[in-house]
């Protein structure tokens, strides 16, 4: 059985979460990558799974392998739909999400 990671994803020298439903200014939607994971070194406490969050990052597509025949990242990056990595040039803010519609989400979560 393959082995399933949690985002957020504690490491030893901050956390790195796996970004989805991105908008990316001046890149078109069809250009902007799938899902993308970020390295931070700052969490926003009300960061949980699920927290739509705004982050100012520098991305690089996944890296090829290093070596001949070493770990090939972007072969697993690719499987996995991640178009991205990189890291947070700060701390990651969470974003409310204001409208209608999510009174009814958070009323049904609660019971």
């Amino acid at each position: 059985m393959p082995c399933q990671r949690r985002y957020p994803e504690p490491t030893g020298n901050g956390t790195r979460l796996l970004l989805d439903r991105l908008e990316i200014p001046g890149l078109r939607e069809a250009a902007t990558p799938e899902r993308v994971r970020v390295a931070v070194n700052g969490a926003d406490p009300r960061l949980v799974a699920g927290a739509r969050v705004r982050l100012l990052a520098i991305l690089q597509p996944p890296p090829e392998p290093s070596l001949p025949g070493g770990f090939d990242f972007a072969r697993k990056a690719w499987f996995e739909r991640i178009g991205g990595v990189g890291f947070s040039l700060g701390a990651p803010r969470a974003v409310e999400l204001a409208g209608a519609w999510r009174a009814p989400v958070v009323k049904a979560a609660a019971e």
